[in-house]
């Protein structure tokens, strides 16, 4: 549910990003802020994986205490399920703002640096979401694997 709600809110700032985006008439400025928007994108995203990977951790640590180890697996498992998915949608997202920045910049005959400049971060904003999702599953398995050695 919780990551329904995440990507609902994503979609949503990606829908706002567009629209807002397209109102001005200087090509630059629409560039601009669509780089900008993917930037926010990947950072709500990269924020709400960190708060995943981080909720889960103490959930891990505290079964483990208990003696509950496939519980605590059990938690790890859905926890990295969750923080794939979050990732996935917002890579989806950011490309999807991606495709309508640079289909609005071809329509106002914009110079291709900036359609290189909308791609540019493009990239920038998906290597920071999957550099996040990377982040988030070592937490949850490095606190599974803690208790492991111990």
């Amino acid at each position: 549910m919780r990551i329904k709600r995440v990507l609902l809110a994503v979609s949503g700032v990606a829908i706002l990003a567009s629209a807002s985006a397209f109102a001005q008439d200087d090509p630059a400025a629409v560039a601009r802020r669509c780089v900008e928007r993917m930037g926010e994108l990947a950072g709500t995203c990269s924020q709400e994986m960190g708060t995943t990977a981080r909720r889960a951790a103490r959930r891990i640590n505290a079964l483990q205490a208990e003696g509950r180890d496939r519980a605590a697996r059990h938690v790890a498992e859905e926890a990295i399920t969750n923080i794939r998915a979050t990732a996935d949608g917002c890579v989806a997202q950011i490309r999807r703002l991606s495709r309508a920045c640079q289909a609005e910049l071809m329509s106002m005959d914009a110079p291709r640096e900036l359609i290189a400049f909308v791609r540019h971060g493009t990239r920038r904003a998906v290597y920071s979401v999957l550099e996040s999702k990377g982040r988030a599953v070592h937490l949850v398995l490095r606190a599974v694997l803690h208790t492991l050695t111990d």
